[in-house]
C-alpha cells in the first residue's frame, strides 16, 4: 500500500485510523488514505502457424522470431514495474520478477503449430497476442470474442516480414 492522500476523520472511522502525527499539528483530526497496489496479469500469445515461421531473406530474422523478441521484452519492463507475466494457453502461471521474460519465451518457443489456439484465462488479465493475422477474419473473430469477453484490455501485435509491408507481388496466390 502506498500512500495516496489526507483527509478528514469521519464519525465512522475508527480511532485507529487517525494519524496522530499529521492530526497533532492541526486542530482537526486527519486519516491516512492509502492506495492499494495490486498486481495487473499479462499474458502472451505468439502464433505458432507455419506462416509465421517465414522469412523472405535468410539475412531477416522469422516473424515468430520478432514476436517472441517483442513479447519477452514486454513482459521485462512490465516484471520490473511489479507485474505479473505469464503464457496465454502455456501451462504455467504467470510470475513477476527476473524470471519472468525467459518463462514467457520458454512458454512462447513450446507452442505447437498443431495445438488448438488456447481458450479465455480463468482469471481477469490482459493479453497481448502478437501474428501476422493473416488468416481469415472469421476464425480471429471466433477466437477473440471470448477472450475480449473475459480480458478487459489487450493489444493484437501485428509483426509483418519487411516484402510484406510493400508486398510486391502479383498473379494467384495458393
Amino acid at each position: 500500500e502506498n500512500f495516496w492522500q489526507y483527509r478528514r476523520h469521519n464519525a465512522e472511522d475508527g480511532a485507529d485510523r487517525v494519524d496522530w502525527r499529521r492530526s497533532a499539528r492541526e486542530e482537526h483530526l486527519f486519516v491516512r488514505e492509502t492506495e492499494l497496489e495490486t498486481a495487473r496479469t499479462f499474458l502472451f500469445w505468439a502464433d505458432p502457424s507455419p506462416g509465421f515461421h517465414w522469412s523472405s531473406a535468410d539475412s531477416v530474422p522469422h516473424k515468430a522470431d520478432r514476436a517472441l523478441l517483442l513479447c519477452m521484452a514486454l513482459a521485462g519492463a512490465l516484471s520490473r514495474s511489479g507485474e505479473r507475466c505469464g503464457a496465454l494457453g502455456g501451462g504455467r502461471g504467470p510470475v513477476s520478477g527476473a524470471r519472468s521474460p525467459s518463462r514467457v519465451g520458454e512458454d512462447i518457443r513450446n507452442f505447437r503449430t498443431d495445438a488448438p489456439v488456447p481458450k479465455p484465462p480463468r482469471d481477469t488479465a490482459a493479453v497481448v497476442i502478437a501474428s501476422d493475422f493473416y488468416s481469415p477474419l472469421a476464425d480471429w473473430r471466433t477466437w477473440l470474442m471470448p477472450v475480449a469477453a473475459k480480458c478487459r484490455d489487450g493489444v493484437l501485435l501485428q509483426v509483418c516480414d519487411p516484402i510484406e509491408e510493400a508486398y510486391p507481388f502479383n498473379g494467384r496466390v495458393r
